[in-house]
């Protein structure tokens, strides 16, 4: 996405620091089951990753339980832990 936007801007012509980027990625509560939040628990770990890995400034980690209803304190923890492990992991 950078590198598309940085051709945009470039074609565009602005130079302007106000024009970068910054990319908020999410996962995708789509992907969640209703029947089996520990699947739901690599899901979003997978996408976690992906977007740290793919350069998001901010990530957001759906709770696992959240396809069956209301989220969990337990499931909204494990979020927060993972983003916390997400974050150690790729030095952000």
């Amino acid at each position: 996405m950078r590198l598309v936007w940085a051709q945009l801007m470039d074609a565009w012509g602005v130079t302007d620091s106000r024009a970068a980027l910054y990319l908020h990625a999410t996962t995708a509560e789509r992907a969640l089951s209703a029947t089996d939040p520990w699947t739901n628990l690599i899901r979003v770990a997978c996408a976690g990753f992906a977007g740290s890995a793919g350069g998001a400034d901010a990530l957001t980690i759906t709770p696992i339980t959240r396809a069956s209803g209301r989220s969990t304190p337990f499931s909204r923890r494990l979020a927060r832990n993972l983003h916390i492990l997400l974050a150690e992991e790729t030095h952000g």
